[in-house]
C-alpha cells in the first residue's frame, strides 16, 4: 500500500511550500517564477501552484 503522508512529486505545491523546500523566501520564488526559471500554474489571480518536482529539480541543480 502506498504511502500516503508521503506527497508524490508530481504534486502541486504553494509559493510558500516551495519557499521552505529551497529554504528561500516565497518573493525570492515569485522572482524565479517572473524570470522563468519555476514554471507557475495559476488557476486565479490569487491561487499560483508549483510543481513540485520541478522545485526539486532546482535543489539537484544547485547541488551539483
Amino acid at each position: 500500500m502506498p504511502d500516503q503522508t508521503r506527497p508524490n512529486d508530481s504534486a502541486l505545491i504553494t509559493i510558500h511550500d516551495a519557499a521552505r523546500e529551497l529554504n528561500c523566501s516565497p518573493i525570492t520564488i515569485r522572482r524565479m517564477i517572473r524570470r522563468g526559471r519555476l514554471k507557475a500554474l495559476r488557476f486565479s489571480a490569487t491561487m499560483v501552484r508549483l510543481r513540485r518536482d520541478d522545485v526539486l529539480k532546482l535543489i539537484t541543480e544547485a547541488g551539483a
